[in-house]
């Protein structure tokens, strides 16, 4: 399962409707979610979305720094 983290972008809807045309199963969570190896254990795959800020001034990015931090997966940054 593909993990996609929601960063608020325009195009969330078409990267899902992509994943959804290729049969990839997938996960959608919000940037601001907190995430351990407990909700991660089947996860094959990390999307970010693009959005409307920098990560440098955004306080809310907690999934995409964990994910980062923590984690040992194929990374596609949007």
């Amino acid at each position: 399962m593909i993990l996609v983290i929601n960063n608020h972008s325009q195009y969330i809807d078409k990267i899902k409707n992509c994943l959804e045309k290729l049969g990839v199963k997938y996960s959608e969570i919000d940037c601001s979610a907190k995430l351990n190896r407990e909700n991660m254990k089947n996860i094959s795959g990390v999307i970010f979305s693009g959005g409307p800020a920098v990560p440098e001034t955004r306080d809310d990015l907690t999934a995409d720094y964990w994910v980062l931090d923590n984690f040992n997966v194929p990374i596609l940054g949007i």
